[in-house]
């Protein structure tokens, strides 16, 4: 989560699989230099990540985690505040990458 916080553009390319899919709330789908490329332009700015549950699974070179977050930033200059469900898919291959996110938006 770090890397999103500090708008790491080289840890988010290290972190993101290059054929990941990514689900935003909005249900648009963008891959890997689409979130690079937000953060390192800063139209995409996340200041709080906190993560109120999540349950985490290991199966082999896979983990699967589920968490209900809330977060604060801001996109294309407006500030947001959301509670969200995230599903992430993990692949262990020379290290974790991330190669599925799924974001919705979380009950109150």
């Amino acid at each position: 989560m770090r890397a999103f916080l500090e708008a790491d553009a080289a840890a988010l390319e290290a972190l993101l699989d290059d054929e990941i899919s990514v689900t935003g709330v909005d249900g648009e789908v963008s891959g890997k230099w689409d979130v690079v490329d937000a953060y390192r332009s800063g139209r995409r700015r996340v200041t709080t990540i906190e993560v109120e549950r999540s349950r985490v699974r290991v199966m082999s070179e896979l983990g699967l985690a589920v968490l209900t977050v809330r977060v604060e930033g801001a996109e294309a200059g407006a500030p947001f505040t959301s509670r969200e469900r995230h599903t992430r898919t993990w692949r262990l291959a020379e290290g974790w990458t991330l190669v599925a996110f799924h974001a919705s938006a979380a009950r109150p």
